[in-house]
Order: C-alpha cells, then sequence, then structure tokens
C-alpha cells in the first residue's frame, strides 16, 4: 500500500485510488436578534471530504463483473480489487460515520442509454461488494440481478470457483457470496446506514447512481477521434482495441465520502435510479453540458484534471471538482524489444509503478499497455522472452525505466527524462552528449546546446511519440532506453 498523500492522494495501485477532498471553509452564518418567534434554518452543505475509485481495469471489459487474481502463491499481494477494497478500509477507519455514495462512469463509445444501465450496473456491483458482510443476502440478491440482465456465464462461474474453492455446479446464491466475500475485507463491515441515503429508497436512490458517459475525465483530441471513427466504419479490431485501451479513464467507480451526519431525502436527490433515463442526468447539465462532454480539440486531449469543463452534469461538476480521484490515469504503451531491436510479442513482463507491481503478457505488436498513477514518476518494466514463469525481478533478463510524467521541457530534468524515453539513457551523465547525438541522428547542428531548432525537433518527435502513445523501440537498436541483458 502506497501512503503517498501528494495531490491529497491516499492510496494508489494498480486499479484505483484513495484520497482526500482539500478541506473547506468552516460553515458560517450571520443571526440577528429578534423579539418574537421567527427562525431560520440553516442546513449544511453536502460536501464529499474523501473519495476511492475503482478503475476499469478490475472489470472484465463491457461487464460489470468484477474479476479477480487466483494465486497459490500468499506471499504476492493479489493484483485485483482486494487491493483497492484495503484503501477503502483505510479511509473508513480514518472517518468514521462519514456516509458513502457510489457513482459508476462509462467511456463515449455507444449510446448514452446504454451507458447509463452499465454505468449503473457497475456501481451496484461495488455496492453489493461493500455491503456483502453486513447483508449477505441482499449483496447475492443484486449480483443475481445484474448476472441475469449480462447473462454470465462459464467464464464468470469459472473465476469464482477459483477464487472461492467451490466446486461446479455450486449454486449461484452460494458461489456469488463466497466470492464476494473473499474480495471483500471482512473489517469492512458497511451496512445501508453507512451510505447518504440509509437505503430509504427501495432502489438505492442516492446511495448508488449510473453517470453514463456524461462526465468524462479525458476526451480525445479531434485527429484521434477521426482515426477511431474510420476504424469504427471499417470494423479495424487492432485500432478499436487502442481506442478502448485510451478510453479506459472514463470507465470508474467512484464513491464519494461525506462529512460526518451528512443525510439526504431521496425525493429531493437530483440523479435518477440506476435503471431509470437519461433525462433526470441532463436536466441537470450545465447549459452548454453537451459542448463540455463532447467538443475535441485539434491536435491535443482535453482533460477534465487540467481543463475542468469536461463534465457535462453541473451536479457532479460540483462534487468532484477538487477531487484527487478525478485524474485521468495516464494510459501509454510500451514496445518491449530484445537487444537487436526486435519485438516481442506474447512475452511476461513486471512492471513497478508507484509502490505497485502488474505483472502479464505483451500483445502481439509487442506493446505493454500500461496505466500511469497520475504520482507515479519513473516506471520499471523488467521483462523476458524465454522464460514463461518468472517469479522475482531477478528471473527476468531485461530491464528499462520510463518516465511517465516527465518535467516542463525547459528544465534539465525534463530534457533528460525526453531524452531517456526516447532512447537515450538517463544513466549517461554528460547531457550535451546525448543532445549532440540526438542532433546528429535528426541531421540539425551539432552543438549540444538546446537551441530553438533543437527544442522544435525534440517537441516534434516526442509528441509523435505520445501520440501513438510512447513506443520506446529506437531506431537505432544501440541506443535501447536503459536496457539492460543479465
Amino acid at each position: 500500500m502506497n501512503n503517498d498523500r501528494q495531490n491529497g492522494a491516499r492510496n494508489v495501485s494498480a486499479g484505483g485510488m484513495a484520497g482526500e477532498h482539500p478541506s473547506v471553509d468552516p460553515f458560517q452564518f450571520v443571526v440577528g436578534p429578534t423579539t418574537t418567534d421567527q427562525f431560520n434554518t440553516a442546513h449544511l452543505r453536502l460536501i464529499p471530504i474523501a473519495c476511492w475509485r475503482v478503475d476499469d481495469i478490475r472489470f472484465a471489459f463491457d461487464s460489470s463483473f468484477v474479476t479477480s487474481e487466483s494465486s497459490s502463491d500468499s506471499a504476492d499481494p493479489p493484483n485485483d480489487i482486494r487491493a483497492e477494497l484495503a484503501h477503502l478500509l483505510d479511509l473508513v477507519k480514518s472517518h468514521p460515520e462519514c456516509p458513502l455514495s457510489v457513482f459508476g462512469h462509462a467511456d463515449p463509445v455507444g449510446n448514452d442509454d446504454y451507458n447509463k444501465a452499465l454505468s449503473g450496473r457497475r456501481a451496484m456491483a461495488v455496492y453489493a461488494l461493500l455491503i456483502v458482510n453486513s447483508n449477505p443476502n441482499s449483496a447475492v440478491s443484486l449480483w443475481q440481478q445484474i448476472s441475469a440482465t449480462e447473462h454470465w456465464g462459464i467464464e464468470q462461474r469459472q473465476t469464482m470457483q477459483a477464487l472461492s474453492g467451490l466446486p461446479s455446479g455450486t449454486a449461484d446464491a452460494v458461489l456469488f457470496r463466497s466470492y464476494m466475500q473473499k474480495l471483500c475485507p471482512s473489517e469492512l463491515n458497511l451496512s445501508r446506514k453507512d451510505f447518504l441515503a440509509q437505503g430509504a429508497d427501495s432502489e438505492y436512490k442516492g446511495d448508488v447512481q449510473g453517470c453514463s458517459e456524461f462526465n468524462p475525465l479525458l476526451i480525445f483530441s479531434a485527429k484521434k477521434q477521426a482515426k477511431f471513427d474510420t476504424a469504427a466504419r471499417q470494423n479495424n479490431s487492432a485500432l478499436l482495441d487502442d481506442r478502448n485501451t485510451q478510453n479506459a479513464p472514463n470507465r470508474r467507480v467512484l464513491v464519494l465520502m461525506f462529512r460526518r451526519g451528512s443525510r439526504i431525502d431521496p425525493n429531493k436527490w437530483p440523479c435518477p435510479r440506476v435503471h431509470e433515463g437519461v433525462g433526470g442526468c441532463i436536466k441537470r447539465f450545465w447549459s452548454d453540458g453537451e459542448k463540455r462532454r463532447s467538443t475535441h480539440l485539434p491536435g491535443i486531449d482535453r482533460t477534465f484534471e487540467q481543463m475542468k469543463d469536461t463534465f457535462g452534469c453541473r451536479f457532479f461538476d460540483r462534487l468532484t471538482r477538487t477531487s484527487p480521484c478525478e485524474t485521468a490515469t495516464g494510459f501509454f504503451r510500451i514496445r518491449l524489444h530484445n537487444y537487436r531491436g526486435r519485438k516481442m510479442p506474447a512475452v511476461p513482463f513486471q512492471l513497478t509503478c508507484g509502490g505497485q507491481q502488474v505483472t502479464g503478457k505483451t500483445d502481439g505488436e509487442g506493446f505493454v499497455n500500461v496505466a500511469a498513477s497520475p504520482i507515479a514518476e519513473r516506471i520499471r518494466i523488467v521483462w523476458d522472452p524465454l522464460n514463461d514463469a518468472p517469479r522475482g525481478p531477478e528471473d527476468f533478463n531485461y530491464q528499462m525505466d520510463v518516465f511517465a510524467n516527465p518535467s516542463d521541457l525547459d528544465s534539465p530534468d525534463g530534457l533528460n527524462q525526453r531524452l531517456h524515453n526516447l532512447g537515450y539513457s538517463i544513466e549517461i551523465q554528460d547531457l550535451a552528449l546525448k543532445v549532440r547525438a540526438f542532433q546528429s541522428q535528426h541531421a540539425l547542428d551539432i552543438t549540444g546546446q538546446v537551441d530553438d531548432a533543437t527544442k522544435v525537433k525534440l517537441q516534434e518527435i516526442y509528441g509523435r511519440a505520445l501520440d501513438e502513445h510512447i513506443d520506446i523501440s529506437p531506431d537505432n537498436p544501440s541506443a535501447g532506453p536503459e536496457e539492460k541483458r543479465t
């Protein structure tokens, strides 16, 4: 568990984060004396004090099924939602009796109604997980409803059997309960009373809501969107997979924690129920809400973190404007290669980012799809084309470091980090030597100084790499970024 409090982040993991919102001014009001029975009623504003987020990686694609990792090695922390639920437990312990509310979000692919239903089911699946220890019957009933709607089949049941240890043919009610209780820490014992509406509405209005695609954290540039639109018309599966990967920051479930004593009347809550249409959501839009959620800039992606104008819903915008959890996790790709510069498809890797480890295999083009925490700076990747089941870092033959969030280009650190990501190792201490190598490779005056022409070319080359995510595979195999063959 990473306890970095930078920018409000309390805990960050491979599949989500928890954080604390900035403190707000104390509630103040002016009163005056009266000689009659006159009085005013003062209501505390509804203010979130903390947040918890589960990312798309913890769900099956286009589904509300919460995935899991079944590992026989108890020494390895599971790479599944148990990591994020441990964060929530820590948050609940730090803020006792502070109520919660769950918000599901989808990406902009598809229509609003479909995405509202899917985002609502994901939010409800998480809510069920949170109450399974106190009210297992209700939790199981909710998962059964979701399962029937999404037609969960053999694959989902085999996943649950692998984690729970229950045999094939186990009744769903028993299997669902066992699986959820394996995922949810026993100490996390939340009940309906721990949510904002306290279960007053039979369909969880105020406690659980689906926000469809109305509040994106990331909106593609016009160029990138046009490329993906063309891919959709041509049914280009490779590019559509890339689109889905890049869209992942928008697919999330967010839990907001409110000040102790906060409670709402479901009849006055602005968000519609999870099974209701999008009309109630649209009523709460900014006057330019459609423009906010759909404008594509010519050359750059828009993010809520940077621009604060991508959410269509003004109510959700007000609640989360300063939330550390509403940041677009940096998704990019890193191509792994051997010492000859050849791509390495389907090879096992281990990635360390923000204190967390992620394992997997590269795709058919040799790429690792990486979700970098917004506070993570340096990512280390180790990989091996020969050993199909390496355990620790010492079992891999190759390693490489990547800077996920380089400093400003005008600083020596920012220049050094960008050159490193392009293949000029940061371990080479002489910055001028690396600049001269870059200038030589790109037909510039070889001065070793970062003049305007060099800066423009570096921005062009690095920007091109970012536009296709980050392709670390160098043009010159000998210039591999900190690649080490042991």
